[in-house]
């Protein structure tokens, strides 16, 4: 699961997506240096898209010869070092990709499955009346408030196995 979360500071909607963390809900804020959860910043009723086409399942089998290939049946990317310092998901996927001996001396292949679900998402995001009264004192309100909030989430999951035949 993925947090889709958009801007306070600037006024701007930046959208960053991050991993799914204990505590995130819609219209939490958050602190973008750390993935710290905050107080509730945004009221907003969080919908599906009105033409949501229902969910998308896919199916991969590949060969893997490198923990590279590896991590890239995993989804470890580039993006996954971008954002919060050491988030969730990404770590368990880091430790079995590392704790995996890829050799040469074996047939090795992943398994992976994905489905993806419509996507949630506050259409009218509107500040908290507490904070909006705060927001004449930004150092104020990034201490209790962070400067990102959770407006989004896109829903689904991964699985991937790992398979080896050894001659």
């Amino acid at each position: 699961m993925t947090t889709s979360s958009a801007g306070l500071s600037t006024g701007s909607q930046h959208q960053m997506m991050v991993p799914d963390a204990l505590g995130y809900d819609f219209g939490i804020g958050i602190d973008p240096l750390s993935g710290d959860v905050k107080d509730h910043v945004v009221a907003g009723v969080a919908t599906p898209p009105q033409q949501a086409d229902g969910s998308s399942q896919g199916f991969v089998v590949s060969r893997v010869t490198s923990i590279h290939d590896l991590q890239t049946s995993l989804g470890i990317d580039a993006q996954a070092t971008y954002g919060f310092g050491a988030f969730g998901g990404v770590s368990a996927q880091f430790s079995f990709s590392e704790s995996s001996h890829i050799h040469a001396s074996s047939l090795f292949m992943s398994v992976a499955a994905t489905i993806n679900l419509a996507n949630l998402s506050i259409d009218d995001c509107v500040l908290t009346p507490t904070a909006a009264a705060m927001v004449d004192q930004p150092e104020v309100f990034a201490e209790r408030y962070g400067t990102l909030f959770a407006r989004a989430v896109s829903r689904g999951g991964v699985f991937v196995g790992l398979i080896e035949v050894q001659t």
